[in-house]
């Protein structure tokens, strides 16, 4: 199984997992809020990287060469953006 593949049959089997409650459609669109806004709050390269990589779906050495820098350099933006505390006001309102 190819390396795309196998995360596509991670990401099925999590979202299909029988002990995993199913979403409203209200708690998705709160939860994509609270993404966009915290995501936007990143400086332009982190922010780029990120967006890149897991709305874009694309492998770091990909982001690297779009964006014409080491993947070293991605995967510490990747690292940092993900290493980020929630705003208090989000806290404890999952």
């Amino acid at each position: 199984m190819k390396d795309g593949a196998a995360a596509a049959d991670r990401k099925w089997r999590w979202r299909t997992h029988p002990n995993r409650p199913p979403a409203s459609g209200r708690a998705i669109r709160y939860s994509a809020n609270c993404l966009r806004k915290l995501v936007a709050t990143l400086p332009e390269a982190p922010r780029m990287v990120m967006v890149l990589r897991y709305q874009e779906d694309l492998e770091p050495a990909e982001i690297a060469a779009a964006l014409e820098m080491p993947v070293a350099t991605v995967k510490s933006h990747l690292q940092r953006s993900l290493a980020l505390p929630a705003p208090r006001s989000w806290r404890g309102a999952a």
